[in-house]
């Protein structure tokens, strides 16, 4: 070879890698928007530009073997113990296509999707952060626009009582997805990679699209995960300004909120706040009936569970228990359990390797975002949906890109 020809090497080489970070863009920016797939089965617009990305990274020899750098091992082990309970179970006591099915889905969303945005250095990990908290801006100005000139018989978008879904087509999650996305944006903002008035441009309808869900749980999600960023900055002055305006916040919408607050907020949380009644709030006497109902499923089928997505056609209200923990024990054993536990564990322990290993912010961060799944797969059921993925895989790229801009060797395969 000419070295004449080792520039245009190189420049098409640059051109694919801008492509390809270009995909995964528009798989982070797309996923969240659960409204746009196809009818018959569960492939999302986003899971197409994914395998695109894909195909491309392994068309040009770059797959990533270790995408969560030390924590891969950990990742995979209990990706593979979680799979491997569903699929006993689906084809002992279960349905085994059902199984299948979802083990393809969980294998898309734990497995491709790290390794299309973790294994990354951590300027394009941070871009890839900046393009989900707009996706999510995007599809609250979507939402709030629907409430006001749409229709609002469209279920997908807005539910019965009037809830906002938007794109995301569930209330709990879009909110969820709020919560998650106003702490990046402050993450964002507290390590330089925002300027505080595009911050707070962004939090607006952010935080509308939030109060608009009608949701506690996309409220406790936004207030620890902000809270926990502000704490561990090390910051003492800004964690006394953060606390002198939450409390402001928290005295005037206790005391005149209801001059404010868009109505389906005040009907399921400020009026329960108010009242001191949860109930209020939400269905938690059908949630608790659900955990009671696993619990003694679960006492008869520790070590082979019911099967994949089995649940809810043994259970007295035909839906699955909304506590993931529970879900995987009682169709996956045991063995699915450990898995799920290992997973967020293998989080936990890149967190902390970030934090050893100088990337201070990067950990907080991922630590932060683990932490509120560990909280969060208490009220919710399976999880291989996109938009609850996408957030989580960055929040580990975070930290393994400490171990990828440290390496001469992962960063060229990057580049």
């Amino acid at each position: 070879m000419t070295d004449s020809a080792i520039p245009t090497l190189q420049g098409r080489h640059h051109v694919l890698d801008r492509f390809e970070l270009a995909l995964v863009g528009l798989v982070v920016f797309l996923s969240p928007m659960n409204y746009l797939r196809v009818d018959s089965f569960y492939l999302t617009f986003g899971d197409v530009a994914g395998f695109m990305a894909f195909f491309l990274i392994l068309a040009t020899g770059r797959l990533p073997l270790r995408p969560l750098g030390p924590a891969t091992p950990v990742w995979l082990a209990s990706f593979l113990l979680m799979i491997s309970g569903l699929l006993i179970g689906s084809f002992v006591n279960g349905d085994p296509v059902a199984g299948t099915t979802i083990a393809l889905q969980y294998s898309y969303s734990l497995i491709l999707l790290p390794v299309l945005i973790c294994a990354r250095p951590y300027a394009q990990i941070v871009l890839l952060a900046k393009i989900f908290v707009l996706s999510i801006t995007v599809i609250m100005i979507f939402g709030i626009f629907w409430l006001e000139f749409g229709d609002l018989t469209n279920w997908r978008l807005v539910s019965p009582s009037g809830r906002l879904r938007s794109l995301i087509e569930r209330e709990n999650g879009a909110a969820t997805m709020c919560g998650l996305a106003v702490t990046f944006l402050v993450w964002l903002t507290l390590t330089g990679r925002w300027s505080r008035l595009t911050g707070a441009v962004l939090a607006v309808p952010i935080v509308y699209g939030l109060l608009l869900t009608g949701s506690n749980t996309g409220l406790a999600v936004a207030t620890v995960g902000v809270g926990s960023v502000i704490f561990f900055s090390g910051s003492f002055v800004l964690f006394s300004i953060g606390l002198v305006l939450v409390s402001l916040i928290a005295a005037t919408t206790y005391f005149w909120g209801d001059l404010f607050l868009p109505d389906v907020f005040q009907r399921r949380v400020f009026a329960a706040i108010q009242q001191g009644d949860l109930n209020q709030a939400g269905t938690f006497s059908d949630r608790w009936f659900l955990i009671r109902e696993a619990m003694d499923i679960a006492n008869s089928h520790v070590l082979i569970g019911l099967g994949a997505d089995q649940h809810r056609l043994i259970s007295a209200h035909g839906a699955p228990v909304h506590n993931t923990y529970l879900l995987m024990l009682t169709e996956g054993g045991l063995l699915s359990l450990v898995g799920l536990v290992g997973l967020l564990a293998s989080g936990l322990y890149l967190g902390w390797l970030s934090l050893r290993q100088g990337g201070y912010m990067r950990g907080v961060m991922t630590l932060t975002i683990i932490l509120l799944y560990m909280l969060l797969l208490n009220a919710f059921a399976h999880f291989y949906a996109r938009f609850w993925i996408i957030p989580l895989a960055l929040a580990l790229g975070i930290s393994a890109s400490v171990f990828f801009d440290r390496s001469p060797h992962l960063e060229r395969r990057m580049r």
